[in-house]
């Protein structure tokens, strides 16, 4: 003896739905966060690059015993992306004997020999390795 099948329930049917949108969301979700990674991932790129560019760029005497370090990099990215930093120096520092490079984002205040500066000529626009040149002296 065959029994009817009962129809599910119409609150079953809502549930269904809501898990289905909810599904969606995520899906959604997934795709925003992987579209931030990958802008964030491009955005690293285009600044380690333009960092290189200006390490090969900078010309001071015994460059190839000068090593820029992280602290110097980061005072690079605050010239690179902070609107109001407008130059940035680089400049040999003897003392002990030794000599080493220093990077500053304003003017050195002692003497040294060579200083060699970089300029923004446009505060606003967004420095990368492709328009460094124009975009800094």
């Amino acid at each position: 003896m065959d029994m009817p099948e009962e129809e599910p329930p119409e609150y079953a049917e809502l549930a269904s739905e809501e898990e289905e949108e909810e599904e969606e969301e995520e899906e959604e979700f997934d795709e925003e966060a992987h579209l931030e990674a990958q802008r964030s991932a491009l955005e690293q790129t285009l600044l380690t690059e333009t960092l290189e560019l200006m390490e090969v760029l900078t010309q001071l005497p015994e460059k190839s015993k000068l090593k820029w370090t992280p602290h110097h990099k980061t005072l690079a990215t605050s010239f690179l992306k902070d609107a109001p930093e407008r130059i940035l120096c680089c400049y040999v520092v003897r003392g002990s004997g030794k000599e080493r490079l220093a990077v500053s984002l304003n003017l050195p205040v002692g003497p040294v020999g060579v200083v060699w500066y970089f300029l923004k000529t446009d505060a606003e626009e967004r420095i990368t390795a492709i328009n460094f040149k124009s975009c800094v002296w």
